[in-house]
Order: structure tokens, then sequence, then C-alpha cells
């Protein structure tokens, strides 16, 4: 940072350059390092504390080493497990805490540079893509080096290639190959007869119901009315007459 050469030219006080996101007192002395190397006027940019856990904290003196546009204080966020609450209650507080520090950094928003310290943590990245700068560059402390030459160290060669292999087979799964299996050839099991038991059966006695008598209800008849049916007379019958047969005469054989 150089102060003296950002006063000799027109300095706009009212645009936010630039937005650094730190975690550690560490990360605000990489931030002043880059803000000298890039040239840009700390009371143009907005130094973002965020707190990694409510059991460590930060001294307020962080913040007045320099002269900054703006110093925004986020808390860790209130995400299980370390918000206890449940339903709308939940929704509410974490609704609260995220206005709160975007109302901050609207002013930021589609500024030149948004640098980031580079320790792997999700709530970092949350920030900055709010902000929606132009370009991100990433704060080297040494931490995250450290760690991954440890991890190199401390993890043999052998599993690292295994767990790369393992990644890469679920990235891009290879299909079998259909492998042929061999006939077993079962030996025949003897069965053992087994002798069923004889069961005797008990007699069961039937038990003798008693039929209710039932009576019968007499059903009056209804006389009916036979109609007179009118007999047709009969025509008397034609007297048909015979005719006469004649008789032919015997004649005697000799």
């Amino acid at each position: 940072m150089n102060i003296a050469n950002a006063d000799k030219f027109d300095v706009d006080l009212d645009r936010v350059k630039a937005v650094f996101i730190c975690n550690t007192p560490l990360h605000v002395y990489n931030a002043l390092q880059a803000a000298n190397n890039w040239g840009l006027d700390t009371r143009q940019c907005i130094l973002v504390l965020k707190l990694i856990s409510n059991n460590l904290t930060l001294d307020r003196s962080l913040e007045s080493f320099v002269e900054w546009k703006d110093v925004v204080w986020i808390d860790p966020f209130p995400l299980p497990p370390r918000i206890k609450k449940k339903g709308n209650r939940k929704r509410i507080i974490q609704y609260r805490f995220f206005k709160e520090w975007q109302e901050k950094l609207n002013q930021a928003k589609g500024c030149r540079y948004v640098f980031l310290c580079h320790n792997r943590q999700q709530e970092n990245k949350v920030i900055a893509s709010f902000v929606e700068a132009k370009e991100l560059v990433w704060l080297e402390d040494g931490t995250l080096s450290y760690f991954l030459w440890q991890e190199e160290r401390v993890i043999p060669p052998q599993v690292r290639e295994s767990r790369k292999k393992k990644n890469l087979s679920s990235k891009n799964p290879v299909a079998k190959k259909p492998v042929a299996k061999k006939p077993v050839a079962k030996k025949p099991v003897a069965k053992k007869p087994v002798a069923k038991k004889p069961v005797a059966k008990k007699p069961v006695a039937k038990k003798p119901v008693a039929k209710k008598p039932v009576a019968k209800k007499p059903v009056a008849k209804k006389p009916v009315a036979k109609k007179p049916v009118a007999k047709k007379p009969v025509a008397a019958k034609k007297s048909v007459a015979k005719k006469p047969v004649a008789k032919r005469p015997a004649v005697r054989r000799k």
C-alpha cells in the first residue's frame, strides 16, 4: 500500500475497488501487502473480518492499522450444530444474520477485486460470491501449504495412489467384463427316511342340538270367482248317403 503515490491521482473515495476477506491477523498483514502490490488505496477498500469459531476472537486493533473505507465484522454462520433452534425460529435467525452483513456489502457489489484467504473455509466463499467481483485473488499465507506438505509426508504414496484411483473410478465408472462361472457339480445328498409317528385322533362328541318347533301361520286363501265360459254351438254333422254296393254272383269251379 502506497498512500503517498495514491494521493497524486484523483481518488474517488465513494467507489469501492476491492474487498479483503480475512480470518486471522496474518491475513490482515497479507491484505496490506496485496494492497501495496496492486496499488490500491485502502480508503477505497473494505476489510471483512470473518470469525471462524465462537472460541476464537480477533483484536479490534486490526482495523486501526490503516484507514479503510469500511470494516465489516461477521460472526460464524448460524448453521447446525451452532444453532439449536428449529422450524421458523431457525429460519428467522438465519435471515436476519445474512441480511445484516449483506446490507453492509451491497456497496461493494461488482467491484474490481476480491481478495480471499486460501484456507478452505466455505463461509468465505459464500461472502466472495455475494460480492460478485470481476477478479478473484487468493491470499496464501503459508499455513495451507504446510498442511498440504504435512498430508503428503504423513500419508504413504501407496495410500494416496489408491485414493486417486477410487476417485477416478467413481467419476468415470468402467463397465466390467462378464466373467463366466465354472459349473460346480453338486454332490448328491442321500436323505434319511423319517418315520412318521401315528397320531391317534380323539373322537369328538357332537352335542345334540334341539330344534325349536316353528309355528306356521295359517294363510287364508282367497276365493277365486270362476268366470262362466260360453260354449260355442256345434253345427249338426252332415249325413252322408252310402252308395249301394252290387254283389257279384259266385262262380263255382268245376
